[in-house]
């Protein structure tokens, strides 16, 4: 009795160890259940160390990348910056220059206006003097009846027409030449005013907005320093040296048998040159700075006859 109910109170699972051993060995299914749950315990231990590592490393790539990112746009800003301060200060002497040509046409245009006036003086003394001269002939001619006398005083009446006549063509053909310069001075003026406050596009979306407006001819361009001298509207364009990091550039511009080099220029900055007799002004635009190339764009005034004959050796 006493053995059956001790046999009811110990558990089912729990094995008693036999009586005559000194030493509990446990049996295999436990140590392989114990094995089992130690190397799963392992493998999430290793799997919280790999993704600990993972994670870590991210987090550094991401840290290292995004202050490359900032150090890159920090970079461009400053260089965005240098090109904006370079565009202003270009833009005032430009328009310091155009309030001195201002000045200056102002007091060409007072001094052509007081010669013209005087110009219309002499004019006017001159016809009054003329036909003194004609009245006195003909008192003359009323008084003396000899035919000698009056042809002597015919001739003198024709010499004095003929230099009255002369001194009329010199007067109208000073005001003439008067004319003309005031108005090359006034053209110049006005295309001074149009290139200084003239919109830049800083891309082929604004460039082609620009186009649509139709007030001026643009020209594309994507040179490489490899092709030499390339053909942009009437003129020749060539690459020198790039520094795409900086956005610098030098370029050669062949234009009337003449070659300018343009060095130290950044992207957005104004270049201005004369063109032509008629000194029309253009204007080149580079909005992209690579290794070796350069894109922009060239604008000259529209109905513009072509200047360039031909391509410089080089």
């Amino acid at each position: 009795m006493d053995e059956q109910q001790k046999n009811q109170n110990s558990s089912p699972n729990e094995i008693e160890p036999p009586p005559n051993r000194l030493l509990y060995v446990p049996p295999p299914e436990a140590v392989i259940t114990k094995l089992a749950e130690g190397r799963r315990l392992l493998y999430v231990a290793s799997a919280l160390s790999v993704i600990a590592f993972i994670l870590a490393s991210l987090t550094a790539l991401a840290f290292y990348f995004g202050r490359a990112s900032a150090e890159r746009q920090l970079e461009e800003a400053k260089s965005k910056m240098v090109s904006l301060e370079r565009q202003l200060r270009s833009n005032m002497e430009e328009l310091s220059r155009l309030r001195d040509n201002l000045d200056a046409a102002a007091g060409m245009t007072l001094r052509y206006m007081e010669k013209a006036d005087g110009l219309s003086q002499q004019i006017e003394r001159v016809r009054r003097r003329q036909s003194a001269s004609l009245r006195e002939m003909e008192e003359e001619l009323a008084e003396k009846a000899d035919a000698a006398e009056m042809n002597r005083l015919r001739s003198e009446s024709i010499s004095r027409l003929d230099t009255i006549s002369t001194d009329v063509t010199n007067v109208k053909s000073e005001i003439g030449d008067a004319r003309k310069e005031l108005e090359v001075t006034r053209r110049e003026l006005i295309d001074v005013r149009d290139m200084t406050f003239r919109e830049i596009a800083r891309n082929k979306e604004e460039l082609e907005a620009l186009k649509q407006r139709g007030t001026l001819e643009y020209f594309e361009f994507d040179i490489n320093k490899k092709a030499g001298f390339q053909r942009v509207g009437d003129i020749m364009v060539a690459v020198k040296k790039t520094d795409h990091k900086k956005k610098q550039f030098d370029i050669l511009v062949s234009v009337d048998d003449n070659v300018l080099e343009k060095k130290s220029r950044t992207i957005l900055e104004s270049i201005q040159f004369l063109v032509g007799k008629r000194r029309l002004r253009y204007e080149l635009v580079v909005f992209d700075v690579k290794k070796n190339q350069i894109t922009g764009y060239l604008s000259i005034p529209r109905g513009r006859r072509l200047a360039s004959e031909g391509a410089p050796s080089r």
